[in-house]
């Protein structure tokens, strides 16, 4: 039994939505640091590709960020994502970072509009200046805007160019 689960009937539905959310993320939270951690003891860092779900890895972010997109009145748009061959806790965190800059770097009273779009590319629909390391039928292209101060051009291409 957690503790102060004996006092569950006493909460309204609202805070016990908190307190769920809250044990969620605080778990989610364990396991980031539990790998970080982990990393941090292999030098260099060996990266652990793996099929990945950007809509699996999407989704938990948006969850935990919830109370953060609610009190904001953030209007969060998600194209349908792909899976990738990439390290999923490095895609976590590079969500985690952009989610949580488009929400926190939004002018004061403009509500925060963000939109992570996704775009299935040939070699030669690629942007000038991305040279990919190998060549494969397609490559993946998953951008975040919002209405934030952001970055100059040449950083949000870099940003931008894919997974």
């Amino acid at each position: 039994m957690l503790p102060g689960q004996h006092m569950n009937e006493q909460l309204d539905e609202t805070t016990r939505d908190y307190l769920e959310r809250i044990t969620r993320s605080a778990s989610r939270m364990s396991l980031l640091i539990t790998d970080l951690l982990s990393d941090s003891r292999i030098a260099p860092r060996q990266q652990l590709f793996g099929p990945i779900s950007l809509n699996a890895v999407l989704a938990g972010l948006l969850e935990t960020l919830s109370l953060e997109i609610a009190e904001r009145l953030a209007q969060i748009q998600v194209d349908e994502l792909p899976i990738v061959n990439r390290d999923s806790t490095q895609l976590s965190q590079l969500f985690q970072n952009l989610l949580s800059n488009a929400l926190q770097f939004i002018p004061a009273g403009q509500v925060p509009q963000v939109k992570v779009e996704y775009v299935q590319r040939q070699l030669d629909e690629l942007q000038t200046g991305v040279r990919p390391n190998r060549v494969t039928p397609f490559y993946h292209q998953t951008s975040v805007t919002d209405q934030g101060v952001g970055f100059d051009t040449k950083r949000r291409r870099l940003l931008t160019a894919g997974c």
